[in-house]
């Protein structure tokens, strides 16, 4: 069984309410946005290991999930606010990866989970799925 991945997102993206508030010039999305990922011939009962990067964020009530089921961890907060972090969480199998249509959808909220008000300004960075695939890639010959 061989490991595989997916790049999800590879440059930054600005979520949130206040436009231009974290860094100038980096991609705005607004409060919510779905990634459409594929994972080649993954095997949905192994675990896969989402790996990402986050700068301020600071409301444990925003949404980080797979296929419509939230990711134990989520977005962490980030300890004293402005800091850059890297993570990693673990996709069981529960999340039903598939070999195309999957979906991330990420959902800045206010402290409270609301979606209306002050809600939180965070920058997301370099997000990839490692995944176990049903087969291993070829061996190169030499």
């Amino acid at each position: 069984m061989g490991v595989n991945y997916t790049v999800i997102l590879f440059s930054r993206q600005h979520f949130g309410d206040e436009q231009g508030s974290l860094f100038p010039g980096v991609q705005f999305v607004g409060k919510t946005k779905d990634y459409m990922f594929d994972c080649p011939d993954v095997d949905p009962n192994e675990t896969a290991v989402l790996l990402y990067n986050s700068y301020d964020v600071t409301s444990p009530r925003d949404r980080f999930e797979i296929n419509g089921k939230q990711l134990y961890g989520g977005l962490y907060e980030a300890p004293g606010g402005h800091t850059w972090a890297s993570h990693e969480l673990l996709v069981e199998p529960e999340f039903n990866l598939k070999a195309t249509g999957n979906v991330l959808h990420v959902e800045s909220r206010t402290r409270g989970g609301h979606t209306a008000g002050h809600i939180d300004d965070f920058v997301l960075d370099n997000i990839v799925i490692m995944y176990k695939a049903r087969r291993s890639p070829p061996v190169p010959q030499g």
